[in-house]
């Protein structure tokens, strides 16, 4: 009996301490312990960065060799041939997506889709541009982004 009262005790401690101890000191008691380390500092490097999000998006004509926006605006001179959207993004991973889809408002026509998909974790700024070799038709148009699938922002702007 007092036998069984020990093992029944030493169970009991060893479910505590398995409950109570850090995750990466577990891990070495399984024979992970090579990658214990590695994987909490994984977990730290992300917990340091925080979530994938866009810090702007905006229309510009033009982006400088980073693809930062130059000379922001939502009218455009008519000839204009390139329209751009620029945006800062931060901790992005494989995982994350833009896509933008351009509409022509006066005849309700979508232009075209782009997407992105970074290869890579990163942060920084992506630009996607819209080109038409005879220049853009005057009128109104409307751009939307969209985030992991879900609508970020929605931008008409002109060419007048």
């Amino acid at each position: 009996m007092k036998m069984k009262n020990r093992l029944s005790l030493i169970s009991i401690a060893v479910i505590l301490m398995m409950a109570f101890m850090p995750a990466s000191w577990i891990l070495s008691l399984t024979g992970c312990s090579k990658d214990g380390g590695k994987i909490e500092e994984k977990v730290q490097e992300v917990l340091k960065k925080g979530p994938s999000e866009i810090e702007e998006a905006v229309l510009c004509k033009n982006t400088d060799s980073n693809y930062a926006p130059i000379d922001p605006t939502d009218i455009f001179p008519s000839g204009t041939n390139e329209i751009c959207m620029s945006i800062k993004f931060k901790n992005f991973t494989s995982k994350d997506s833009l896509k933008v889809v351009w509409r022509y408002i006066e005849t309700e026509e979508e232009i075209n889709t782009q997407e992105f998909n970074p290869q890579e974790p990163c942060s920084g700024y992506h630009s996607f541009n819209l080109k038409i070799a005879e220049g853009f038709p005057s009128g109104t148009y409307n751009v939307k982004l969209y985030f992991n699938g879900d609508l970020y922002k929605s931008s008409d702007f002109k060419v007048q």
